[in-house]
């Protein structure tokens, strides 16, 4: 069913994030921030893959099961450095450029654009749910 769940990077990145989260409650919010468009993208992903239903439906739970440790640790308001948050996104974009094994349906560069997009905008927002 998964055979081939080593070959997409939230299969690393999901689990890395969920316990940096716990472990580290003055980042919170930037992980909230990286976990939105991992999550949506995944999403998407999954449902444009031919896959059977169960199969996405577990997937789908996987790329939420991050939002459930939100109700249990909460993120803070600790202020970041502004510069975090670009410097940040520099990362992910790096790691969808330099892929050297694509499985996606979506290209890299729609996967970039979404991140970037998705990014910016819950940023943008932010202060609504954080504050």
């Amino acid at each position: 069913m998964f055979k081939n769940s080593f070959l997409y990077i939230s299969t690393y990145v999901i689990p890395l994030l969920m316990l940096l989260y716990i472990q580290f409650n003055n980042i919170r919010n930037l992980i909230i921030l990286h976990m939105l468009p991992i999550s949506i993208i995944g999403i998407i992903e999954v449902l444009l893959q031919k896959r059977t239903p169960i199969e996405k439906i577990l997937i789908i739970i996987g790329h939420l099961l991050f939002f459930v440790l939100v109700i249990f640790y909460k993120p803070n308001n600790y202020k970041l450095h502004p510069l975090i948050f670009p410097l940040t996104l520099c990362i992910p974009i790096s790691i969808i450029i330099n892929m050297s094994i694509w499985k996606y349906e979506i290209t890299k560069e729609q996967m970039v654009i979404l991140y970037t997009i998705i990014y910016i905008c819950f940023l943008a927002i932010q202060h609504i749910f954080i504050d």
